[in-house]
């Protein structure tokens, strides 16, 4: 099983790893370390071949019993931090998440097809994202798919390349939402305008994500100004996923 706060030393900072080996652990939530208002450094240790075993997400979904996230570490609440140095996290898994998007759109543009092709290929899947993308760079694996475009500063130097296929990209939502009887109407409303002013779109744009107002792309770094120019192909929504979940055991088994 996964450890928790309980198991490690505490001070000031939080909960310190030092040194620690943590392997094939399963848990609800984290299945190798887990808390709820508990900050972590974890320094100098090796995190691999953990699961976090739930279904439902958190909160949990109607008709599931909840958990399922970060397949090595998993914090909730809303003051704590996590700094991780020095130490080796790979091939955790976790039920929720990942590439859901990818998933759903290829499969409304390109039908099951596409899937029981790529299925054929003897696809590794991992859940460590940047861990991943450098595992590509150092040899391992010649390609690393979906790549998600907010990863490409975080690339630079390496011998990697992002593309984008001509076809497009399947994108992620990003909503803005005030609700009903907010104690702050007015404060709310400035909030969320100030994202949507031109220079604050700029920002989020050269960190990858897509403008929603229009002239921002071309003022965008040369970098990603392409990528971000092309095609957005659709996204997927909550109502189909645990449909889109099912199929996709049955074709990745």
């Amino acid at each position: 099983m996964g450890f928790t706060e309980s198991d490690t030393p505490v001070n000031k900072e939080g909960v310190v790893c030092l040194a620690r080996s943590f392997g094939n652990g399963t848990c609800s939530n984290g299945g190798a370390l887990s808390s709820i208002g508990v900050s972590w450094v974890v320094l100098n240790s090796v995190l691999s071949h953990n699961t976090a075993v739930g279904h439902g997400a958190n909160p949990a979904r109607a008709g599931t019993p909840g958990g399922g996230s970060g397949g090595a570490i998993y914090c909730d609440g809303n003051t704590f931090t996590v700094r991780i140095a020095g130490s080796v996290v790979s091939d955790n898994d976790a039920q929720e998440g990942g590439g859901a998007v990818f998933f759903v759109v290829m499969y409304d543009t390109f039908g099951r097809e596409f899937h029981d092709k790529l299925a054929s290929q003897k696809l590794s899947f991992a859940r460590d994202i940047p861990n991943s993308e450098r595992r590509v760079a150092r040899g391992e694996f010649p390609i690393y798919i979906p790549f998600s475009l907010q990863d490409l500063n975080n690339l630079k130097g390496l011998p990697v390349k992002a593309i984008v296929p001509a076809e497009g990209r399947p994108y992620v939502r990003f909503d803005l939402t005030m609700l009903k009887n907010a104690p702050h109407p007015n404060a709310a409303r400035l909030f969320m305008n100030y994202y949507l002013e031109p220079e604050s779109q700029l920002v989020f744009a050269n960190a990858g994500y897509n403008p929603v107002i229009k002239g921002v792309i071309e003022k965008t770094s040369e970098e990603i100004r392409p990528l971000l120019a092309t095609k957005a192909m659709g996204t997927t929504i909550p109502e189909r996923q645990d449909e889109m979940l099912e199929l996709a055991k049955q074709i990745y088994k």
